[in-house]
């Protein structure tokens, strides 16, 4: 009688495969990271195992390290009686200012069936504040901090070559050119009529004439604050023409 066991028992370890006596269970876990060039970080996947009333049995925590998108693979090892199994995986980091973490959790149900001969098992997620069954474990993960690289065309623009108080002062010195610019009006300062010499009666022509091109060329002249000045010069170049010819003409006049 131990002879035939003895058979039986070796006769069924060969012909029965390993895999027959349990079943193995992996599931790809991914992490989506988005937002301006993220560093590289520490991702903490929490994963409990959780009994029919949803409480925790045994937890373990999983680190991984990376910057953008990727997918770690959790086995969970091999299940070698029939039930269900369950289990809940989560991300264990909290918010901070650079990150904005999924805070969803997912249940993971793990059936262990067999016909007869063999076990296999049916895996399905289940999170509690959806209706629907998700198809895969995602965990989309928010970098808040944004990089803005300096423009050439700013103003501001430093490429280096200068520090910051030659910046500084060249600003200063454009905000107070733009405000004399801004506060300053125009003006042109032209002599009261008892501060002239009297004109002669035989001047009196050529001096009308004289009088009548200023005018028309201050006229033409824009004014502005910058401008004053030129205009200055312009009116006093044309002032010393007209006496020069007047002069000119009167010594003429004399020696005829």
């Amino acid at each position: 009688m131990k002879k035939i066991v003895f058979f039986l028992l070796t006769l069924y370890f060969i012909l029965v495969p390993r895999d027959a006596l349990a079943a193995n269970v992996k599931l790809p876990i991914n992490i989506n990271v988005s937002g301006s060039n993220p560093i590289y970080y520490r991702y903490e996947i929490n994963v409990s195992r959780l009994d029919s009333h949803n409480n925790v049995v045994s937890n373990s925590v999983i680190p991984v390290y990376l910057r953008k998108n990727a997918t770690l693979t959790y086995d969970f090892g091999e299940f070698d009686d029939v039930g269900e199994y369950k289990y809940s995986i989560s991300l264990a980091n909290a918010d901070n200012e650079k990150f904005n973490f999924d805070r969803r959790n997912y249940i993971v149900h793990i059936q262990v069936l067999t016909n007869g001969r063999s076990l296999y098992t049916n895996t399905y997620l289940e999170d509690p504040l959806e209706p629907a069954k998700p198809a895969s474990v995602d965990f989309n993960v928010k970098y808040l901090v944004e990089i803005k690289y300096p423009n050439p065309n700013d103003k501001g623009y430093n490429d280096g070559s200068s520090s910051r108080d030659e910046i500084r002062q060249k600003k200063n010195t454009e905000n107070n050119k733009n405000e004399t610019k801004e506060n300053v009006a125009p003006t042109i300062e032209i002599d009261e009529p008892y501060n002239k010499p009297p004109i002669k009666p035989s001047d009196s022509k050529n001096a009308g004439t004289i009088v009548k091109v200023v005018k028309r060329m201050k006229k033409a002249i824009v004014k502005t604050a910058d401008e004053s000045g030129i205009e200055f010069y312009i009116t006093l170049f044309i002032v010393s023409l007209c006496v020069f010819i007047l002069l000119f003409f009167r010594k003429r006049k004399n020696h005829l």
